[in-house]
């Protein structure tokens, strides 16, 4: 359960509390403190390959903090650091408890087969966001407006233009070049289940919308990729 509440979480916004900019799966965190308590206690029988993992997420967190004291003794009147640092720490948290709560689940094809349809529908859900941005309709700016790019009035002047092909949409990310980087990878995923004859509907559906999001943010390097 948790885990599909935070798959389904991705689709969601990113919410400001105090001036900062937070993924709505930051609120979900407590939830996983048992599973965090539980690798921690068998760190010692972890695969090499999370231990790894967890070590370049360590480096890129103490990279942030060095980086932020230097630059903060220099410029600043005092010492601060940027909320880059937590978020990594929060990828970190949700990336370990993803990975045991996976490890230690039900060892079915049904259960498989849940997560994945789950996992499929929330990049559904990632790559509508940028139609409903793309496309003429009422709600279009209201969805422009929840995903908001660095300077949102000049995303919501280029909804204006009359010729739909000069539309650049920024999607799901926030951001154009980001989009499409993500829309290349759930395609990828799309078209390896099509061949594979696995939750084909779902996968045709989904690449369809990526290929539509590659065309919306106009990024020649994501059809190139794809």
């Amino acid at each position: 359960m948790i885990l599909a509440i935070a798959i389904l979480s991705f689709v969601l916004p990113t919410i400001t509390i105090a001036h900062v900019s937070l993924p709505f799966i930051a609120l979900l965190t407590p939830l996983i403190i048992i599973p965090l308590i539980n690798v921690m206690i068998k760190f010692d029988k972890l695969p090499c390959i999370i231990k790894y993992v967890i070590f370049f997420f360590s480096l890129i967190i103490l990279n942030i903090i060095i980086s932020d004291l230097v630059n903060s003794f220099f410029e600043l009147p005092s010492l601060s650091l940027s909320f880059a640092f937590f978020q990594y720490l929060i990828k970190l948290c949700w990336f370990l408890a993803a990975f045991y709560l996976t490890y230690t689940a039900p060892q079915d094809n049904e259960y498989h087969e849940k997560i994945t349809k789950l996992f499929l529908l929330s990049l559904c859900g990632c790559m509508l966001i940028g139609c409903l941005e793309w496309f003429p309709w009422a709600g279009r700016e209201w969805v422009t407006s929840l995903y908001p790019f660095s300077r949102p009035e000049e995303q919501l002047s280029v909804l204006t233009r009359d010729i739909i092909s000069t539309i650049r949409i920024h999607g799901f990310a926030q951001h154009a070049n980001s989009t499409s980087g993500i829309a290349c990878f759930a395609g990828t995923i799309a078209f390896s289940f099509i061949m594979y004859q696995k939750c084909k509907t779902t996968s045709i559906v989904l690449f369809a919308l990526c290929f539509i999001n590659l065309f919306a943010t106009q990024a020649r390097s994501g059809f190139i990729a794809i």
